[in-house]
């Protein structure tokens, strides 16, 4: 038996469609012995070629560095729009006003029944209002 899986030959064919119209560059790479013989193991196991598992982990390096770029732009975008806005002009200000106009337009305590928790029974009258 071995540990080839399904999800390994899927992979395995999908590149094999890709490699019929991508165009591909030769690449030489140098490293330690030890890791030349790690991951010739490894592929070994998987009956994949070591140069579909370099170009896998290529691929993977790649995707982490554009989703840290997109991270980057994202947060560049959310600082642009915390320094354009103008005070009060988003939700939390917006409710922040709402609930003080609230409270001057009640007892003068300063406490909106709704939010202190506080509700009256059917028949019952506030006597503060």
């Amino acid at each position: 038996m071995t540990s080839f899986t399904h999800h390994d030959m899927i992979h395995m064919v999908m590149r094999m469609k890709n490699a019929e119209t991508d165009s591909t560059k030769p690449l030489t790479v140098r490293i330690p012995e030890e890791e030349y013989e790690y991951l010739k193991e490894y592929a070994g196991t998987r009956h994949i070629s070591m140069n579909w598992l370099v170009a896998e982990a290529i691929a993977e390096y790649r995707s982490k560095i554009e989703r840290g770029q997109a991270i980057k732009e994202i947060q560049a975008f959310q600082e642009r729009l915390r320094d354009g806005r103008e005070e009060g002009c988003d939700s939390v200000d917006l409710l922040h006003r709402l609930r003080e106009a609230r409270s001057d337009l009640g007892d003068g305590s300063g406490e909106d029944s709704a939010e202190t928790g506080s509700r009256l029974r059917p028949g019952q009258e506030d006597a503060g209002r």
